[in-house]
Protein backbone atom coordinates (compact mmCIF):
# COMPACT_ATOMS: atom_id res chain seq x y z
CA UNK A 1 0.00 0.00 0.00
CA UNK A 2 2.84 2.30 0.86
CA UNK A 3 4.40 1.28 -2.77
CA UNK A 4 0.74 2.28 -4.31
CA UNK A 5 1.22 5.50 -2.43
CA UNK A 6 4.43 6.58 -3.56
CA UNK A 7 3.00 5.73 -7.66
CA UNK A 8 -0.05 7.73 -6.86
CA UNK A 9 1.89 10.44 -5.74
CA UNK A 10 4.37 10.61 -8.69
CA UNK A 11 1.04 10.30 -11.52
CA UNK A 12 2.07 7.02 -12.17
CA UNK A 13 -0.92 5.26 -12.85
CA UNK A 14 1.16 2.22 -14.93
CA UNK A 15 2.65 0.78 -11.88
CA UNK A 16 0.03 1.57 -9.38
CA UNK A 17 -2.41 0.10 -10.93
CA UNK A 18 0.07 -2.76 -11.39
CA UNK A 19 0.66 -3.35 -8.12
CA UNK A 20 -3.03 -2.90 -7.44
CA UNK A 21 -3.90 -5.91 -9.28
CA UNK A 22 -0.90 -7.64 -7.34
CA UNK A 23 -2.17 -7.57 -3.98
CA UNK A 24 -6.36 -7.54 -5.05
CA UNK A 25 -5.22 -11.52 -5.90
CA UNK A 26 -3.74 -12.10 -2.75
CA UNK A 27 -6.60 -10.29 -0.71
CA UNK A 28 -9.71 -10.69 -2.82
CA UNK A 29 -11.94 -9.27 -0.43
CA UNK A 30 -10.30 -6.48 1.16
CA UNK A 31 -12.25 -3.32 0.79
CA UNK A 32 -9.65 -1.08 0.59
CA UNK A 33 -7.93 -2.17 -2.12
CA UNK A 34 -11.02 -2.48 -3.88
CA UNK A 35 -11.89 0.90 -3.33
CA UNK A 36 -8.54 2.07 -4.53
CA UNK A 37 -8.77 0.11 -7.73
CA UNK A 38 -12.67 1.79 -7.95
CA UNK A 39 -11.15 5.18 -7.83
CA UNK A 40 -8.03 4.57 -9.86
CA UNK A 41 -10.45 3.48 -12.81
CA UNK A 42 -12.63 6.30 -12.18
CA UNK A 43 -10.08 8.97 -12.50
CA UNK A 44 -8.25 7.69 -15.74
CA UNK A 45 -10.88 5.23 -17.74
CA UNK A 46 -14.48 6.21 -17.32
CA UNK A 47 -17.54 6.80 -19.45
CA UNK A 48 -20.78 7.52 -18.17
CA UNK A 49 -23.77 8.61 -19.13
CA UNK A 50 -26.40 10.85 -16.79
CA UNK A 51 -30.10 12.45 -16.45
CA UNK A 52 -30.81 15.34 -14.26
CA UNK A 53 -34.40 16.97 -13.47
CA UNK A 54 -34.96 20.00 -11.18
CA UNK A 55 -38.10 21.33 -10.43
CA UNK A 56 -38.39 24.95 -8.67
CA UNK A 57 -41.85 25.63 -6.76
CA UNK A 58 -42.48 29.62 -6.32
CA UNK A 59 -44.93 30.87 -3.51
CA UNK A 60 -46.37 33.82 -5.76
CA UNK A 61 -49.67 33.82 -7.55
CA UNK A 62 -49.13 32.81 -11.23
CA UNK A 63 -45.86 32.10 -11.17
CA UNK A 64 -44.01 28.57 -11.84
CA UNK A 65 -43.66 25.92 -11.60
CA UNK A 66 -40.32 26.04 -13.38
CA UNK A 67 -39.09 22.59 -14.98
CA UNK A 68 -35.12 22.11 -16.00
CA UNK A 69 -34.27 18.65 -17.10
CA UNK A 70 -30.61 17.64 -18.91
CA UNK A 71 -28.99 14.37 -20.03
CA UNK A 72 -25.03 14.28 -19.78
CA UNK A 73 -22.58 11.78 -21.38
CA UNK A 74 -18.51 12.29 -19.68
CA UNK A 75 -15.67 11.19 -20.90
CA UNK A 76 -12.99 10.55 -18.51
CA UNK A 77 -9.28 9.59 -19.25
CA UNK A 78 -5.95 10.21 -17.81
CA UNK A 79 -5.71 13.75 -19.22
CA UNK A 80 -8.97 15.17 -17.93
CA UNK A 81 -12.75 14.72 -19.00
CA UNK A 82 -14.71 15.83 -21.57
CA UNK A 83 -18.68 15.89 -20.57
CA UNK A 84 -21.66 16.92 -23.36
CA UNK A 85 -25.14 18.48 -22.54
CA UNK A 86 -28.19 18.77 -23.77
CA UNK A 87 -30.60 21.01 -21.10
CA UNK A 88 -34.34 21.36 -21.49
CA UNK A 89 -36.08 24.22 -19.54
CA UNK A 90 -39.56 25.35 -19.24
CA UNK A 91 -41.75 28.14 -17.21
CA UNK A 92 -45.19 28.18 -16.42
CA UNK A 93 -47.63 30.79 -15.16
CA UNK A 94 -51.25 30.48 -14.43
CA UNK A 95 -50.74 27.16 -15.75
CA UNK A 96 -49.46 27.79 -19.15
CA UNK A 97 -46.15 27.68 -20.23
CA UNK A 98 -44.71 30.96 -21.28
CA UNK A 99 -41.39 30.10 -22.34
CA UNK A 100 -39.55 27.02 -22.85
CA UNK A 101 -36.55 26.02 -25.14
CA UNK A 102 -33.20 23.86 -25.17
CA UNK A 103 -29.29 24.69 -24.51
CA UNK A 104 -26.55 22.67 -25.48
CA UNK A 105 -22.83 22.42 -23.97
CA UNK A 106 -19.69 21.27 -23.59
CA UNK A 107 -17.21 21.39 -20.60
CA UNK A 108 -14.44 19.83 -20.10
CA UNK A 109 -11.57 19.47 -16.89
CA UNK A 110 -8.26 19.50 -18.60
CA UNK A 111 -5.09 18.43 -16.63
CA UNK A 112 -2.50 21.06 -16.76
CA UNK A 113 0.30 19.37 -14.01
CA UNK A 114 0.47 17.18 -10.79
CA UNK A 115 -0.66 20.25 -8.90
CA UNK A 116 -3.33 22.03 -11.90
CA UNK A 117 -5.63 21.78 -14.08
CA UNK A 118 -8.38 24.17 -16.05
CA UNK A 119 -12.04 24.10 -16.51
CA UNK A 120 -13.89 25.33 -19.63
CA UNK A 121 -17.09 25.54 -20.54
CA UNK A 122 -19.59 27.00 -23.58
CA UNK A 123 -22.96 26.67 -24.02
CA UNK A 124 -25.41 28.23 -26.45
CA UNK A 125 -29.22 28.15 -26.74
CA UNK A 126 -31.13 29.56 -29.47
CA UNK A 127 -34.21 29.89 -26.91
CA UNK A 128 -34.87 32.70 -24.53
CA UNK A 129 -35.51 30.63 -21.77
CA UNK A 130 -31.75 30.44 -21.43
CA UNK A 131 -28.84 32.86 -22.49
CA UNK A 132 -27.96 32.74 -25.74
CA UNK A 133 -24.33 32.37 -24.74
CA UNK A 134 -22.18 31.05 -21.66
CA UNK A 135 -18.87 31.33 -21.62
CA UNK A 136 -16.70 30.23 -18.75
CA UNK A 137 -12.55 29.33 -17.21
CA UNK A 138 -11.13 28.44 -13.94
CA UNK A 139 -7.79 27.68 -13.08
CA UNK A 140 -7.16 25.59 -10.17
CA UNK A 141 -4.40 25.02 -8.41
CA UNK A 142 -3.55 22.47 -5.52
CA UNK A 143 -1.08 23.55 -2.42
CA UNK A 144 -0.11 21.76 0.40
CA UNK A 145 -2.09 20.34 3.00
CA UNK A 146 -5.33 20.00 1.40
CA UNK A 147 -4.98 23.72 0.00
CA UNK A 148 -6.90 24.19 -3.17
CA UNK A 149 -7.59 27.49 -5.09
CA UNK A 150 -8.87 29.17 -8.35
CA UNK A 151 -9.26 31.81 -10.53
CA UNK A 152 -11.50 32.53 -13.30
CA UNK A 153 -14.06 34.04 -15.89
CA UNK A 154 -17.54 33.89 -16.72
CA UNK A 155 -19.21 35.14 -19.84
CA UNK A 156 -22.66 35.68 -20.15
CA UNK A 157 -24.52 36.82 -23.31
CA UNK A 158 -28.12 37.60 -23.49
CA UNK A 159 -30.78 38.75 -26.11
CA UNK A 160 -30.23 42.37 -24.73
CA UNK A 161 -27.34 42.46 -22.40
CA UNK A 162 -23.54 40.94 -22.15
CA UNK A 163 -21.85 40.16 -18.36
CA UNK A 164 -18.47 39.52 -17.53
CA UNK A 165 -17.99 38.29 -13.95
CA UNK A 166 -14.73 37.38 -11.99
CA UNK A 167 -14.31 34.61 -9.41
CA UNK A 168 -12.14 33.38 -6.81
CA UNK A 169 -12.31 30.24 -4.60
CA UNK A 170 -10.34 28.51 -2.13
CA UNK A 171 -10.97 25.02 -0.78
CA UNK A 172 -9.56 22.93 2.07
CA UNK A 173 -10.01 19.23 2.42
CA UNK A 174 -9.67 18.22 6.40
CA UNK A 175 -9.93 14.47 6.33
CA UNK A 176 -13.01 13.22 4.90
CA UNK A 177 -14.71 16.79 4.61
CA UNK A 178 -14.16 19.14 1.62
CA UNK A 179 -14.96 22.66 2.46
CA UNK A 180 -15.12 25.71 -0.61
CA UNK A 181 -16.07 29.36 -0.51
CA UNK A 182 -16.87 31.37 -3.52
CA UNK A 183 -16.70 34.94 -4.55
CA UNK A 184 -17.90 36.44 -7.91
CA UNK A 185 -17.39 39.96 -8.46
CA UNK A 186 -19.88 41.78 -11.28
CA UNK A 187 -21.12 44.51 -12.46
CA UNK A 188 -24.33 45.20 -10.01
CA UNK A 189 -24.17 42.76 -7.02
CA UNK A 190 -21.38 40.25 -5.71
CA UNK A 191 -22.18 36.63 -5.25
CA UNK A 192 -20.93 34.48 -2.43
CA UNK A 193 -21.56 30.63 -2.19
CA UNK A 194 -20.20 28.15 0.73
CA UNK A 195 -20.16 24.42 -0.33
CA UNK A 196 -18.99 21.17 1.91
CA UNK A 197 -19.05 17.74 1.56
CA UNK A 198 -18.17 15.18 3.50
CA UNK A 199 -16.84 11.61 1.46
CA UNK A 200 -17.66 7.99 2.48
CA UNK A 201 -16.51 5.48 0.62
CA UNK A 202 -15.67 6.94 -2.68
CA UNK A 203 -15.58 10.42 -4.45
CA UNK A 204 -19.27 9.47 -5.73
CA UNK A 205 -20.37 9.01 -2.11
CA UNK A 206 -21.12 12.22 -0.16
CA UNK A 207 -23.28 14.22 1.80
CA UNK A 208 -23.12 18.14 0.59
CA UNK A 209 -24.43 21.26 2.96
CA UNK A 210 -24.43 24.56 0.78
CA UNK A 211 -25.35 28.43 0.90
CA UNK A 212 -24.75 31.51 -0.41
CA UNK A 213 -26.03 35.16 -1.40
CA UNK A 214 -26.48 36.77 -4.79
CA UNK A 215 -26.90 34.72 -7.92
CA UNK A 216 -24.10 33.65 -9.72
CA UNK A 217 -23.77 32.86 -13.73
CA UNK A 218 -23.00 29.45 -12.64
CA UNK A 219 -26.53 28.82 -11.04
CA UNK A 220 -27.86 26.71 -13.36
CA UNK A 221 -31.49 26.16 -12.66
CA UNK A 222 -31.87 30.08 -12.52
CA UNK A 223 -29.45 30.76 -15.50
CA UNK A 224 -31.98 31.77 -17.57
CA UNK A 225 -33.20 34.57 -15.28
CA UNK A 226 -29.52 35.93 -14.69
CA UNK A 227 -30.18 39.33 -16.49
CA UNK A 228 -33.05 40.08 -14.20
CA UNK A 229 -31.45 38.70 -10.92
CA UNK A 230 -28.22 39.56 -11.10
CA UNK A 231 -28.76 43.29 -9.69
CA UNK A 232 -31.38 41.86 -7.07
CA UNK A 233 -30.94 40.75 -3.49
CA UNK A 234 -31.29 36.71 -2.96
CA UNK A 235 -30.42 33.75 -0.18
CA UNK A 236 -30.02 30.30 -0.07
CA UNK A 237 -29.39 27.32 1.59
CA UNK A 238 -29.55 23.84 0.58
CA UNK A 239 -28.30 20.15 1.09
CA UNK A 240 -28.16 17.15 -1.65
CA UNK A 241 -26.86 13.26 -1.52
CA UNK A 242 -25.26 11.30 -3.68
CA UNK A 243 -24.33 7.41 -3.21
CA UNK A 244 -23.41 4.56 -5.84
CA UNK A 245 -25.34 1.64 -5.77
CA UNK A 246 -25.49 -1.84 -8.12
CA UNK A 247 -21.74 -1.21 -9.16
CA UNK A 248 -22.15 0.86 -11.92
CA UNK A 249 -24.68 3.11 -10.61
CA UNK A 250 -24.79 6.64 -9.14
CA UNK A 251 -27.86 8.48 -7.41
CA UNK A 252 -28.77 11.56 -5.92
CA UNK A 253 -31.06 14.21 -4.84
CA UNK A 254 -30.83 17.85 -3.36
CA UNK A 255 -33.61 20.40 -1.81
CA UNK A 256 -32.89 24.24 -1.50
CA UNK A 257 -34.51 27.01 -0.14
CA UNK A 258 -33.99 30.10 -1.85
CA UNK A 259 -34.97 33.83 -0.99
CA UNK A 260 -35.32 35.68 -3.95
CA UNK A 261 -36.11 39.40 -4.46
CA UNK A 262 -38.61 39.63 -7.78
CA UNK A 263 -38.24 43.42 -7.78
CA UNK A 264 -36.41 45.90 -5.34
CA UNK A 265 -38.14 45.19 -1.82
CA UNK A 266 -40.25 42.60 -2.71
CA UNK A 267 -39.72 38.74 -2.13
CA UNK A 268 -40.38 35.56 -3.38
CA UNK A 269 -39.68 31.63 -1.78
CA UNK A 270 -38.37 29.36 -4.05
CA UNK A 271 -37.90 25.71 -3.03
CA UNK A 272 -36.22 23.57 -5.33
CA UNK A 273 -35.89 19.89 -5.81
CA UNK A 274 -33.23 18.21 -7.78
Amino acid sequence: LKRIAFYSSQNDTKNEAKYLKSIKVKYPNDPEIQQLLNNLYAEINTDRVGIYYNLTSINRDGVGPWNLGSINYIRQRHWGSLIGRISYANRYSYDQKITSGLQYEVESYINMNKNSYSYVDVAYSPDMVFPKLRLAYSYYYNFKNGWEADLGLRYIKTYNNNFNTFNIGVGKYIGSAWLNFRTYIQKDNPAFLFNTRYYFKSKYDYVSLFGGYGTSPDDRSTMGQYEQREELESYRIGAGYSVTFLKNYIGGFLVSYNKQEYVPDEIQNELEIG
